[in-house]
């Protein structure tokens, strides 16, 4: 069975052969792959942190419940980042609440699921005192795996095959960086890595890691605690930003602010999470404390509903979500 990855970047269905979605692999593509053949699923994956991590898959269409689909102890909690690899599996970050507890220590750490069955099939990247609140995750253009980490304010690159450790790609606290959370690697051949202490986007070098700007000023437009970043299919970056519960469109060139993609107090958002632009072009938003997945028109940030109920399936502390299309 071949799996198909939905980009939270982009609207485009992309074939995880090639290796290029910057959902799955985090470079991004220079276009879409065409399906032919035999029926396909769209599905939705969410994550839901509290009273045990686990992944809920939903109907992609229609955002009804289907089942837990991963997460049966092993996961802690499914906060950051869930993305499907250049082998075709899921890896998501374990997130661990308890990190502090001196007796059990941290489980802070990357697994691995089958992306058709939801079983669980290894520790990826394991536990250790450097890995300290996993958050984004890209497979880069060396096909290794970049791990941002919120409390050591870093980027860390393991190899993409193993999950044995390499090296800090970003250094902490290079150019600003304070609670590192999403992470992009751009057709620019930059790396994107939004800053949520700092409320801005900085922008490495994909290759080196070294530091290149600051893309998005500090609190540029009112922008707060910024949990994402997405490419939208116009080019430009989308950003959320907590607690004025709003999507930010910046200039995906300059940076400059173009304005509130999704308005302040124009839906029941609350705790503004991850994002995607889903199979018919909309932008959808997790929505953290009343446990829902909202749907906003992809063209003018209009709301348009709830595409996943609260909590739905026993969604419960709503974090990452990630579309993609089996067959």
């Amino acid at each position: 069975m071949k799996v198909q990855v939905l980009t939270p970047m982009c609207a485009a269905v992309l074939l995880l052969s090639s290796c290029t979605s910057n959902g799955s692999s985090g470079v991004e593509s220079t276009g879409a792959a065409t399906t032919t053949g035999s029926t396909s699923t769209m599905t939705l994956l969410v994550g839901s942190c509290w009273e045990g991590g686990r992944v809920l898959r939903f109907d992609g269409t229609t955002g009804a419940f289907m089942d837990k689909f991963a997460g049966k102890g092993e996961l802690a909690c499914a906060e950051g980042d869930g993305i499907i690899g250049p082998d075709g599996n899921l890896y998501v970050t374990n997130f661990d609440p308890g990190r502090i507890d001196p007796v059990k220590g941290s489980r802070d750490s990357v697994l691995r699921y089958n992306p058709v069955t939801g079983e669980f099939m290894n520790v990826f990247i394991q536990p250790s005192e450097i890995l300290d609140g996993p958050h984004g995750l890209a497979f880069g253009p060396d096909g290794n795996l970049y791990v941002a980490t919120r409390f050591t304010d870093s980027v860390l690159r393991y190899d993409g095959r193993t999950g044995e450790f390499m090296d800090v790609f970003v250094e902490s606290g290079s150019g600003g960086l304070n609670d590192a959370d999403r992470l992009i690697f751009h057709n620019d051949g930059l790396l994107y890595v939004d800053s949520l202490e700092t409320a801005s986007v900085l922008r490495y070098d994909a290759n080196t890691g070294a530091f290149v700007d600051e893309f998005v000023k500090s609190g540029s437009g009112g922008l707060s605690r910024p949990h994402d970043i997405v490419f939208g299919p116009d080019g430009d970056l989308y950003v959320t930003s907590f607690p004025n519960n709003a999507v930010f469109r910046y200039d995906g060139e300059t940076g400059k602010l173009i304005g509130q993609f999704v308005a302040e107090g124009s839906s029941p958002l609350e705790y503004a999470g991850k994002m995607a632009f889903g199979p018919n072009g909309n932008l959808f938003v997790t929505s953290c404390i009343n446990n829902m997945v909202l749907e906003y028109d992809g063209q003018n940030g209009k709301y348009v509903g709830p595409f996943v109920g609260a909590g739905a399936g026993g969604l419960n502390g709503t974090t990452f979500m990630l579309f993609y299309e089996s067959k």
